[in-house]
């Protein structure tokens, strides 16, 4: 028994079960003195050494599994506003609640997740927030190393103070809706690896204040649409060599006197290569 006292000696048998006709022989100290022990068990992958990722979950159904989980911590942050001339310190309280539910099947599988993160500061009141999060994610196994992946969410988030996006030095952090999808299809393990992906989201940002005034960011609204495609195939036994192509395209939702919208393209060729077989 891990963990426990041990005295004596125990020799122990076992059979391996992926390996039959093998006989594993165990030398160990135990408690008393027992003889000899057999005991029948499963081949041990390196996986099964290291405590599991998450837990087992909560059942609530035979092909339903819930894993919830929260984090906490508590912050000191020397500069709030990441601002040069105005260096502000505070002690910042979070609280990250979360949940994913998904389906335990033998081939496809679906999954719901979502969780909140709420801050909140002991002296800077207006820096206080809550931003959630919510997605949904399928995946169905067509055929052998062939899976499409459908996912679409939805985030309220904030802006980190600082960056190119908070310009103005606003009452509250600047606060944006944003709705995203997805979908891929993906073929690997073969001869031929193939990847292709489309994904969209469409950004919203909430009305600020600056000393009580309002401050319309509209003009920042944005709707980004990105597709690529990819295939690789075997150089050697240790490398492959890829090809990759890709688009973009960025829509400002309020038109403007200077144009801003814009499309991209990229192509990308290479190798990976692989060390080890490990």
């Amino acid at each position: 028994t891990p963990g426990a006292a041990h005295a004596g000696l125990v020799l122990a048998a076992t059979l391996d079960a992926a390996a039959p006709g093998q006989v594993i022989v165990l030398l160990s100290l135990a408690d008393g003195a027992d003889a000899l022990v057999f005991q029948t068990t499963e081949a041990i992958t390196p996986f099964d050494l290291f405590e599991p990722e998450r837990g087992d979950g909560v059942r609530l159904g035979p092909s339903l599994l819930l894993f919830p989980s929260i984090e906490g911590d508590l912050t000191y942050d020397s500069n709030v506003y990441n601002n040069g001339p105005v260096k502000l310190d505070d002690l910042i309280v979070s609280l990250r609640p979360r949940f994913t539910l998904r389906t335990d099947l033998p081939r496809h599988q679906f999954s719901l997740t979502g969780g909140t993160d709420i801050r909140r500061y002991a002296e800077i009141d207006g820096e206080n927030s809550e931003q959630f999060d919510i997605q949904g994610k399928g995946i169905l196994d067509l055929a052998q190393r062939t899976e499409v992946i459908a996912d679409a969410g939805f985030r309220r988030g904030i802006e980190q103070r600082g960056t190119a996006g908070d310009q103005f030095l606003t009452d509250e952090p600047v606060a944006f809706d944003r709705t995203f999808g997805g979908l891929l299809l993906r073929r690997k393990g073969g001869f031929f690896e193939l990847t292709a992906e489309g994904r969209i989201a469409e950004t919203r940002y909430q009305d600020a204040k600056i000393n009580g005034l309002p401050l319309d960011l509209s003009d920042r609204d944005t709707r980004v649409m990105r597709a690529r495609i990819r295939g690789s195939a075997p150089s050697s036994h240790y490398s492959r060599i890829f090809i990759e192509a890709s688009i973009n395209n960025v829509d400002y939702l309020q038109s403007a006197i200077l144009q801003r919208d814009s499309d991209g393209y990229a192509l990308l060729a290479g190798m990976l290569l692989r060390l080890t077989d490990l």
